[in-house]
């Protein structure tokens, strides 16, 4: 009897380790499941914050290109310069410069650190950002220009130069029918670090290239800018963007250092294969979280890595669980729940921040056009009028020059803070660019338009810009047609600003019969 009450009690217990170590296995393998769901949101996470983060830099230098560079002065300079001798390359280099000088510092403080020409054979002509370096052949160290000047088209991307590393965004130049060339607007990754930097409090970022590719293509006297990583030899640091001290959440450069050294180099044996990775490191008592994702060139190259440091609450968390029994599954669910929260919320900070202008903190170009794209729609649908005011600060370049570009910036602020708290809660209010901004008045005809344009011009002459003292804007308004595409409502829209613009100043135009009529 004693046998079988023994044999039962084995059995009993051989059951209830089963069901323990099954138990174990389920919750491991469910949290292992989701780990890797967790990482993979991190991976599109940060490939997302990048993305959203060149978007909008793409979109100023396309505004920069169509204003300052598409012109028939520019354009004919370079073909003049395009089969002149070098004398009349030089006379012309420098007058570009000169031409270009005021609105590349401008360019600058919107963080765009490069500007550059090229002529179709890929010789470089005019680095605004190194006047004194030119005439260096581009086609094999440039890919972007050697494709535009090939194919004619416009291209953009992450890559390498002679000078510096950027994201490129290179447009094809013609003129009277004749391909002369390229333009280059780039924006550093210092510049694109420092954004993200500033807009999640919680983490750093940082930038590895192959040191491979740095070699090859920059010119040696520059290669001091740049620095054997901590990770890896094979890899390179920028030291313009490791030296942002005032711009770290988390640790300063000895620290970042220090934390990467701390990281099991036998996690970093496979960088070559160009891998997203996570990686958990111990530094200075503090548990952080290494996400990297490759960075691919213009030519879909990997050329290196994009990485974002965050302190490692889940990693403690991890560890604590694996000591825990069955019982603890309702506290893994409670943190993946509150980890996909925190997701969610930082998801939708930076599609605020992509939809938003930086400055004014109303909403950007991007998002003035779907605004306006499906407002179009709705009104075709409904037949409702819908109305478009567009204005620009009179003079406004006055302003920088004289006050400096920070007083610039106050007065952009406070003007669209001026305009937003005086329009319907129903319209829409953006900045379209530099010192341009435009509303869309839903279920409004033209002359209510015009009144409420009358209205916000007065407003704006009467109000006291501090140190600036008052200042105006000339306004144009149009109304749309069901016929119109939305390029059509920006074209009248610009027309009637301008009319505006030129018949003094400091008025409203409105846009009416395919001619701007001044009210």
């Amino acid at each position: 009897m004693k046998n079988v009450i023994r044999k039962r009690k084995y059995i009993v217990c051989l059951i209830v380790v089963f069901l323990y170590i099954l138990s174990l296995e389920i919750i491991n393998s469910k949290f292992e499941e989701k780990k890797d769901q967790y990482y993979s949101d991190k991976y599109n996470e940060l490939e997302f914050q990048l993305s959203s983060t060149l978007n909008n830099y793409a979109d100023f230098s396309s505004y920069f290109y169509e204003k300052f560079v598409n012109n028939d002065y520019v354009l004919s300079s370079m073909q003049k310069a395009y089969h002149g001798d070098e004398i009349i390359r030089d006379n012309i280099r420098k007058e570009l410069y000169e031409y270009f000088i005021v609105d590349y510092n401008l360019m600058k403080n919107y963080d765009i650190r490069q500007f550059h020409f090229h002529f179709p054979d890929t010789t470089s002509f005019l680095r605004m950002h190194a006047p004194n370096k030119y005439g260096d052949i581009l086609k094999d160290a440039r890919y972007s220009v050697y494709y535009v000047n090939k194919y004619k088209k416009y291209i953009s991307g992450f890559e390498e130069g002679k000078i510096f590393n950027g994201f490129r965004y290179v447009y094809p130049l013609r003129y009277k029918d004749e391909d002369i060339g390229s333009a280059e607007v780039s924006v550093s990754m210092s510049t694109v670090i420092s954004m993200l930097t500033k807009g999640n409090k919680n983490k750093d970022y940082t930038l590895i290239l192959s040191k491979k590719v740095v070699e090859s293509k920059v010119f040696k006297d520059y290669l001091k800018n740049y620095s054997v990583s901590s990770i890896s030899d094979d890899f390179l640091f920028d030291n313009n963007f490791n030296n942002l001290k005032e711009e770290r959440n988390l640790v300063d450069r000895s620290g970042l250092k220090g934390l990467f050294d701390s990281i099991e180099r036998k996690k970093l044996e496979h960088l070559d294969q160009y891998k997203n990775l996570n990686i958990i490191v111990k530094y200075d008592n503090k548990s952080y979280e290494i996400i990297m994702i490759p960075i691919y060139n213009i030519e879909k190259i990997p050329v290196g890595y994009f990485i974002s440091i965050s302190p490692n609450i889940r990693y403690n968390l991890m560890y604590q669980q694996n000591l825990l029994d069955i019982s603890m599954v309702s506290i893994i669910f409670l943190f993946i729940m509150a980890l996909a929260y925190y997701i969610s919320k930082n998801r939708e900070l930076l599609i605020d921040l992509s939809l938003s202008d930086r400055l004014t903190k109303i909403d950007n170009r991007r998002k003035f056009d779907k605004d306006l794209n499906r407002e179009i729609l709705r009104s075709k649908r409904s037949n409702e009028s819908l109305s478009v005011i567009m204005f620009d600060i009179d003079n406004f370049k006055n302003v920088n020059d004289t006050y400096g570009h920070h007083i610039g910036d106050v007065v952009l602020e406070k003007l669209a803070r001026i305009i937003k708290e005086n329009v319907r809660f129903e319209d829409f209010l953006a900045r379209f660019g530099g010192e341009e901004f435009i509303l869309i008045l839903t279920s409004t005809s033209k002359i209510d338009a015009f009144n409420k344009a009358e209205k916000l011009r007065k407003l704006v002459e009467e109000t006291n810009f501090q140190s600036v003292g008052n200042i105006t804007i000339s306004s144009g308004v149009y109304q749309f047609k069901s016929s119109d595409t939305y390029d059509d409502v920006i074209k009248n829209v610009d027309a009637a600003m301008y009319d505006a613009k030129k018949s003094g100043k400091n008025k409203v135009c409105i846009f009416k019969d395919e001619e701007e009529v001044s009210i």
